[in-house]
């Protein structure tokens, strides 16, 4: 590794502020609460980006399995 990352306590100290909306179950071919793709919408148009890459809308596809709740997870916390 050439650089350093962010330090592992200021990560985890940014996790604990996230809005629990954040932290709920995405909406996966069934029950869940949040629409992960609205989210990245929404953060692309108030950043003033286009929200119509085919390749974002594919990896915002809700799935079933655990490995693509768990990415939409990590894509709701992350963005």
């Amino acid at each position: 590794m050439e650089r350093e990352g962010p330090l592992l306590e200021s990560l985890l100290h940014r996790l604990s502020e996230c809005p629990a909306d954040f932290l709920a179950d995405p909406r996966a071919e069934g029950p869940g609460t949040i629409d992960v793709a609205a989210i990245v919408c929404d953060h692309f148009r108030a950043m003033r980006l286009p929200a119509g890459d085919v390749e974002l809308l594919r990896l915002l596809r809700p799935t079933k399995s655990a490995s693509g709740v768990n990415r939409l997870r990590l894509i709701a916390v992350t963005t």
